[in-house]
């Protein structure tokens, strides 16, 4: 009995020694299952309390940088990044299309902490109305579907990066109706900023709506009004030129959501 009772006194010190290690590596492997999935949520609260002195903007689909430029002009660390783009400063993607989540930890919240904010343009040819007699072809080819899908990526992005604002802009179209998810979009003109023009356009999202800021009476340069009415063609500097925020817009814009 007594070489029995040294044998389990023996025992006894390294059975609890594997007990506190085994109860080490399940509280390890809880906490790192509980920090993945509540990573996200507490990321952007912990980054903010660091010393960070400058925003980061998100700039999709602008091509021409009006739309982030008040941004930049306050200080912001503006990412510009279109279709036509490369991936700003980073090489790894040249298309938004392929940006996963991991390209974003490394290249982005690794350089930049947080995005505070995001405004995005997507490609509007397939959506306006004004391109309505060629839905049913686009829809028949692909093109539309090939559209939409660069929309939800952009809402993919923006639930991946959580911003203190966003906003969606396109112009007066189907695309409320093809994505009812987007909600009801909030309309404006670019006269109602000093740009003297018609162009309504709409925009989705979560962000504070500029106030009007300097409302004139929009040239009439044609029978349809806007001088952008006279932009026809398929080239892309049309195209471009159309696509272009209005400066008065971008300024009202910043200065309601900074």
């Amino acid at each position: 009995m007594k070489k029995t009772s040294n044998i389990i006194d023996r025992i006894i010190p390294y059975t609890l020694l594997l007990i506190s290690i085994y109860m080490v590596i399940i509280l390890s492997i809880t906490s790192c299952q509980a920090s993945k999935g509540t990573n996200d949520k507490y990321r952007k609260e912990i980054v903010n309390k660091t010393n960070r002195q400058m925003k980061t903007l998100l700039s999709l689909f602008d091509y021409s940088g009006n739309w982030a430029l008040p941004y930049a002009e306050a200080g912001w660390n503006v990412i510009l990044w279109d279709i036509k783009h490369t991936a700003d400063m980073y090489s790894t993607f040249s298309d938004i299309e392929n940006a996963c989540a991991e390209y974003f930890y490394e290249n982005i919240f690794d350089n930049y902490g947080t995005v505070d904010g995001i405004i995005a343009a997507p490609p509007c040819t397939d959506f306006a109305v004004s391109g309505a007699q060629y839905w049913k072809q686009k829809d028949a080819d692909g093109r539309t579907e090939k559209s939409l899908e660069i929309v939800w990526q952009t809402l993919r992005i923006i639930d991946l990066c959580m911003p203190d604002f966003w906003a969606l802009e396109n112009p007066v179209g189907r695309l409320p109706k093809l994505v009812p998810e987007l909600g009801k979009p909030w309309y404006f003109q670019p006269y109602w900023y000093g740009d003297p023009y018609t162009k309504k356009t709409g925009l989705w999202g979560e962000f504070n709506k500029p106030k009007k800021t300097n409302e004139i009476e929009p040239i009439r340069s044609c029978k349809q009004g806007s001088w952008l009415m006279k932009l026809g063609g398929k080239s892309e500097k049309t195209k471009e030129a159309r696509s272009m925020t209005p400066m008065g817009f971008a300024y009202a814009f910043h200065k309601a959501n900074h």
